[in-house]
């Protein structure tokens, strides 16, 4: 269970998406979830993972870097495959150069170190090795979802890390991005 938004605990800031987005990537997480019973997890782009602060901090810090960013469109440009837990199987997704901006200020903000490189994505599956092949269904199934647009409309503090459970990740707290224009 959650503590107090005023409480340091580990936390993540997520970009999540519309319901029609949602609805697709989520298809496909449950998709590869079935196949090869990997965990099911909410669709999301993590532009900042594994906060030490607590959720308040980073929330105002979030509402003051989305003030005024509308719903945001990213396109799926590949599937890729890597040996990173996290970063098994995912979409490589092109988001706009003040997005990431706006991540380069959240990051400069609440951190005092060097900025990691940021490689936008959604993931459909953690923890797939490489060396599991995917069958024809599959590959037509997610090769579906390249070229595809998708649109982010919230921004989320989640209470999740690389060393949290994916069953106990929790969304704390979050900004609309439908009323920021």
């Amino acid at each position: 269970m959650s503590r107090s938004l005023g409480e340091a605990e580990l936390h993540s800031i997520w970009l999540v998406p519309n319901a029609e987005s949602a609805e697709l990537l989520d298809e496909a997480i449950c998709h590869l979830s079935g196949r090869f019973k990997t965990p099911k997890f909410a669709a999301h782009v993590t532009l900042l993972g594994d906060l030490p602060f607590t959720p308040l901090e980073t929330l105002s810090v979030c509402r003051t870097a989305f003030a005024s960013v509308g719903p945001v469109e990213a396109a799926a440009t590949h599937l890729s495959r890597t040996e990173n837990h996290f970063m098994s199987v995912f979409l490589d997704v092109q988001l706009s150069p003040d997005l990431a901006a706006r991540r380069s200020s959240i990051f400069e903000t609440l951190l005092s170190e060097d900025e990691p490189p940021f490689r936008p994505h959604v993931s459909l599956a953690y923890g797939l090795p490489l060396s599991v092949e995917f069958d024809t269904d599959t590959h037509y199934f997610i090769d579906l979802l390249v070229g595809q647009r998708f649109v982010f409309d919230r921004v989320s503090i989640v209470r999740s890390a690389k060393c949290i459970p994916i069953s106990d990740w929790l969304p704390l707290a979050g900004i609309s991005l439908n009323n920021s224009r």
